[in-house]
């Protein structure tokens, strides 16, 4: 099997923490500096919940003109 990465490249793997610390900067950076993104993301939230209850689904509809029905569900 041949291997994606010559011998010249250096492979990096990220590990979950990297990702929780990358997540707090860019939390602070978009809901903390613009506030009318969170106020944004909230709405959405809410949206989704009031579907969740109705059983309704939230349809999107793709640039390729794919349509794709998404529901959440209770964890």
């Amino acid at each position: 099997m041949k291997s994606d990465v010559s011998k010249n490249e250096k492979v990096v793997t990220f590990k979950v923490i990297d990702f929780k610390n990358l997540r707090k900067p860019l939390n602070f950076s978009i809901f903390v500096e613009y506030p009318k993104l969170t106020a944004l993301a909230e709405y959405l939230k809410g949206v989704a919940n009031v579907a969740n209850k109705l059983e309704i689904k939230i349809p999107r509809y793709l640039p390729s003109g794919l349509i794709v029905n998404q529901q959440y569900y209770k964890t």
